[in-house]
């Protein structure tokens, strides 16, 4: 059985200027531990720390560009987990 349309009414000119398009968060929450100083650092920076450590990780990221290879694992002083170099 088809849809009765006949009962919506039109859109008018108002409708489409308060309009907008709602995207899903290309964004994910997570918990990250930091250095203590680079914690700092970052945030000393001004306003936008969590901004500026998704930039920083962009760019390690595109710098990679298409390699496979993966970021080197250097051994850690702090604890016994290795972290991963970006330099």
């Amino acid at each position: 059985m088809p849809i009765n349309y006949s009962d919506i009414p039109p859109l008018g000119d108002e409708f489409f200027k308060k309009a907008t398009v709602a995207w899903p968060p290309t964004k994910q929450q997570l918990t990250i531990r930091l250095d203590t100083d680079v914690l700092r650092w970052l945030k000393a920076q001004g306003r936008g720390y969590q901004t500026r450590i998704n930039r920083i990780l962009r760019a390690a990221m595109e710098s990679q560009g298409s390699r496979r290879s993966r970021l080197p694992v250097v051994e850690s002083s702090s604890s016994t987990l290795p972290t991963v170099c970006c330099a």
